[in-house]
């Protein structure tokens, strides 16, 4: 199944700008083109429902949120707190490189 529109496409951008994240960095994590986060940050392409999965799954994303825009963008963590506020930009790049980011270097 395929997710259409300009509607996921501004949601996909607001997530990645929230987060820090580039084109580049995203397509990384995600295992796909930085073409194919372009298209659909444009709305010209699609995205399917195993990869809004992943999307939700790896940036702790509201499903809801990413599909339609029901709620809130990030699941709220046990303390109430919103989980995307938690995620630091060397976190997030520790996750998908593996390399630790030190203010010294």
């Amino acid at each position: 199944m395929k997710i259409e529109g300009k509607e996921i496409g501004s949601r996909i951008r607001q997530l990645r700008e929230r987060l820090g994240l580039s084109q580049i960095e995203v397509a990384l994590a995600l295992g796909i083109t930085n073409a194919h986060i372009s298209r659909v940050e444009s709305g010209v392409g699609n995205m399917s429902l195993a990869l809004i999965k992943i999307i939700c799954k790896k940036y702790r994303v509201n499903e809801e949120w990413l599909k339609n825009g029901s709620g809130e963008m990030f699941k709220s963590s046990e303390s109430g707190q919103a989980d995307g506020d938690l995620i630091s930009r060397s976190a997030l790049l520790r996750e998908m490189t593996g390399i630790e980011l030190n203010a010294e270097e």
